[in-house]
């Protein structure tokens, strides 16, 4: 009947409709369904901003409560809860567990903590925990899968929970830690031992090639890297500049600073900040290779060094991967890319060119824009003859569409405007789904965010010392797990275009957590971030590590058994041969859903879920339909969003939905799970 109305309806107006086709490609009056552009795919993004404290206070008495949470924790492991010497609420000793994971939050907090362990000994000992951790934790995974049919359903999700939030601690102390170590060690050098500080900057570089790397699974033809750091006092620059001469080093500053659209080694010096660029690309090529070159780049880079090692007034930290969507795929089309114009005015100070340009709120200075990009600027070709319309050109060399962003933002900065409204009125001229981050030296240690539309993100991670965002949240969550989610696709005020995107700024003179965030949506209204805006990831680094496998699918295929296996640790057990008794407590299949079954009240059973998901789904239905097939049921295998969209009946009491789901917050899925509820279904989730 549907299919009926809207052929009549498309042959009355004269629409066509098509599905799986692009747009572009296509004769109008069209509609669309599932619409294809071929060169449209996407990006990942994530930084740093660093919020200064006063110096910690050096707590090394961590490893001593390590140690006796560690004792605490072992000796209310499976076999003393076997036994009978301990309850099942006793098992791994919750207070302990819990305090080992608040001392590993802390550490991974605290860089100035990390430096006295890692760098004054404790290293050792730190590695020896972790060994010890690891070898109980495999112990008893393995008694577990031994004892489970032991134990009620509801138990055993208590024992299994506890056991994942062991092996995350484990996990987080060997290699959120001390791995980590290891790696900021070949990146700075034997200089990590000296200072606090500079241990600290090499670890949030650190921290934005680990996100690098597990961002690279949405692209990977090209990484950028930025480094923005602005000196303490007056004179440092000079100083900085008499230290490099006197190694030998200045000749190399001089080549590195000619003005120009970002290159690999770039750098950028006005009166008191210094910015790195660092930038790989290639048209192919194994996941990892562009964050393995990075990080030999900046570990080479002398210069970086003897800057990091100086006292600082504030840092930012950049990075970006990219799949080309718009222009070459090339160096100088790695983002994050700069505001530099051809016919930018040059001048010489102290034998160092710089790119001078006056803005009336800041006047005049070596002043650059830095921008990456999630997304498209749809309409960029427009902008950017808009831009060369005021005889400002850009390098023909540069055809990614990132390159209007700096671009316009100026226009506005020469309009007398501030970054914060230049930037605001930019935005609004781009048309098209986009996630964009932009730091300056207009305005050092801030870091400015803007997210509008539906196919890209901005996730915004609250630490103790500052904030790091990422495209996606496992960009984030080796440093912290809790996070603000921008939010660019609702309309503020509904129905009012005008009003949907949102701009976040980070500063780094603020406060840490909310209060150190300006927010406002892309109208200039303000808005009020509250502690309801904050959500906790339920992930860690453990669970997307991809470990030695080249690709994540693969991956997923290889851990496939195992994780169907533990799924099912101790909901059944094989007796007399061939007979199967299920252990599934009311906490797995309710009274009421039991009686129904019994009474012969269920007549539809779906099994739904979304992705792989829905592939298990139908493994599921196809098993319950053999072994249902003289019962009055039918058996249906579908996917979340059919059921939501094609298969709700107003009055649902005769049914059962088994819903599946990876992660428990598919949006399809728990949509479906909703509406079902609501219409009187039953529900068994796995």
């Amino acid at each position: 009947m549907f299919k009926a109305y809207a052929d009549h309806k498309m042959q009355k107006a004269r629409w066509r409709l098509y599905a799986g086709k692009d747009p572009r490609t296509l004769p109008g009056p069209a509609i669309v369904f599932f619409p294809v552009r071929d060169d449209v795919l996407f990006c990942g993004l994530a930084g740093f901003v660093c919020i200064k404290r006063a110096d910690h206070n050096a707590d090394d008495h961590i490893t001593d409560r390590f140690a006796y949470s560690i004792d605490a924790v072992c000796a209310n492991g499976i076999a003393p809860l076997i036994s009978g010497k301990i309850e099942n609420k006793s098992y791994l000793n919750p207070e302990s567990l819990e305090g080992l994971d608040r001392e590993i939050y802390l550490l991974k907090q605290d860089t100035g903590l990390q430096h006295v362990l890692c760098c004054g000994g404790g290293l050792d000992r730190l590695r020896d925990l972790s060994e010890r951790l690891k070898a109980f934790v495999e112990r008893e995974d393995a008694a577990l899968e031994m004892e489970a049919k032991g134990f009620a359903s509801g138990d055993l999700e208590t024992i299994a929970a506890r056991l994942i939030t062991l092996k995350d601690i484990s996990w987080s102390l060997q290699e959120d830690i001390i791995g980590n170590h290891d790696k900021i060690l070949k990146l700075a050098g034997p200089g990590i031992f000296k200072d606090q500080g500079y241990y600290g900057r090499y670890q949030k570089i650190n921290a934005c090639l680990n996100a690098l790397d597990r961002l690279e699974v949405r692209g990977r033809d090209s990484a950028g890297l930025q480094v923005m750091v602005e000196l303490a006092g007056s004179g440092a620059v000079s100083s900085l500049r008499n230290s490099l001469t006197q190694k030998g080093l200045f000749e190399e500053v001089l080549s590195r600073c000619r003005p120009g659209d970002l290159m690999n080694g770039s750098i950028h010096l006005s009166e008191t900040t210094l910015t790195f660029t660092y930038k790989t690309a290639q048209i192919s090529g194994e996941l990892g290779e562009n964050t393995a070159k990075l990080r030999r780049l900046i570990g080479e880079d002398t210069i970086l060094k003897e800057t990091l090692v100086l006292d600082n007034a504030s840092e930012a930290y950049l990075t970006h991967t990219r799949w080309a969507s718009v222009g070459a795929i090339n160096e100088i089309n790695c983002h994050p890319v700069n505001s530099h114009t051809v016919n930018d005015q040059l001048q010489q100070v102290g034998g160092v060119p710089f790119a001078t340009k006056e803005y009336p709120f800041y006047g005049r200075g070596a002043w650059v824009l830095s921008a990456v990009l999630n997304g498209d600027i749809d309409n960029h070709h427009d902008i950017k003859n808009a831009v060369e319309a005021h005889h400002r050109i850009s390098n023909p060399d540069v055809t990614t569409d990132t390159k209007v962003i700096p671009l316009q933002i100026e226009h506005y900065l020469y309009q007398g405007h501030d970054l914060k409204e230049a930037l605001r009125r930019a935005v609004n001229d781009f048309e098209g789904s986009h996630a964009i981050a932009v730091e300056s030296n207009l305005e050092p240690g801030k870091v400015f965010l803007a997210q509008k539309g539906s196919g890209q993100t901005i996730y915004v991670g609250l630490l103790d010392n500052g904030y790091m965002f990422a495209s996606e949240v496992y960009g984030l969550v080796e440093e912290t797990p809790r996070f603000i989610k921008m939010d660019g696709e609702t309309h503020r005020v509904p129905g009012d275009p005008a009003t949907q995107g949102q701009l976040f700024i980070l500063h780094n003179d603020r406060d840490p957590g909310i209060g150190g965030i300006e927010a406002m949506s892309y109208d200039g209204h303000l808005l009020k971030l509250s502690e309801q805006d904050i959500s906790r990831a339920q992930i860690t680094t453990r669970d997307i590590d991809r470990g030695e496998h080249p690709h994540f699918l693969i991956k997923e295929i290889l851990d496939a058994p195992a994780s169907i296996r533990k799924t099912l640790r101790g909901k059944y057990r094989v007796v007399k041969g061939r007979e199967v008794v299920f252990n599934l407590d009311e906490g797995v299949v309710d009274p009421e859903t039991r009686e129904s079954l019994r009474q012969g009240r269920i007549r539809t059973i779906y099994v739904v879920g979304q992705g792989t998901a829905a592939v298990a789904a139908s493994a599921v239905a196809e098993a319950l339909a053999a072994y249902l097939k003289s019962a009055p049921v039918v058996v249906q295998a579908r996917k979340a969003s059919d059921l939501s969209g094609f298969l709700l009946d107003e009055d649902m009491r005769n049914t059962i939905v088994i819903a599946i789901t990876q992660s428990g917050t598919t949006t399809d899925t728990n949509r479906a799970v909703t509406m079902a509820r609501q219409r009187g279904a039953r529900l068994i989730a796995i």
